[in-house]
């Protein structure tokens, strides 16, 4: 395990909290804008889902969901979340948008809600989102804007 995984790993148990305390009308925002762009036939990708804070209340808006992390922490909770809340149409894969089984031109949706950021070659990772896309598919981001890298 590299350190970005581990480091998720620990944070695990207590990032539902976090980010219920400091961000949660922002993550509510987040969802009904996204439910607008999502239909009952969209086969969706949420990549880097974390604890399933986004792919749990967006799973009942799409077909199946695809919940990508590199923390099989934070993918246990958020099966164990799916589970508590009868979700079945999430399959849970622990891996990186690179590294991962993801088929090209498969999804209608691709999210990437807070994750941007952390990457240094954006183009890099918003082609690799464009090859997983269907023609005509939808990429949703939301992203923290905290000033400009040196």
């Amino acid at each position: 395990m590299n350190r970005i995984e581990s480091f998720w790993d620990k944070m695990s148990g207590k990032y539902d909290r976090h980010a219920a305390a400091k961000y949660a009308d922002a993550y509510e925002k987040t969802l009904n804008i996204s439910k607008e762009y999502l239909n009952k036939s969209d086969v969706a990708l949420d990549f880097a889902s974390g604890t399933g804070i986004t792919t749990i209340p967006l799973a009942g808006c799409v077909k199946e969901i695809d919940a990508l992390d590199i923390s099989p922490k934070m993918l246990e909770i958020a099966e164990k979340k799916a589970r508590d809340n009868n979700v079945q149409n999430i399959r849970f894969l622990v891996g990186s948008l690179f590294d991962s089984p993801l088929q090209q031109n498969h999804y209608d949706v691709v999210m990437a809600f807070n994750v941007l950021y952390f990457f240094e070659d954006i183009p890099q990772v918003l082609s690799r989102i464009h090859a997983l896309l269907k023609p005509g598919g939808v990429f949703l981001s939301a992203t923290d804007c905290l000033g400009k890298r040196s």
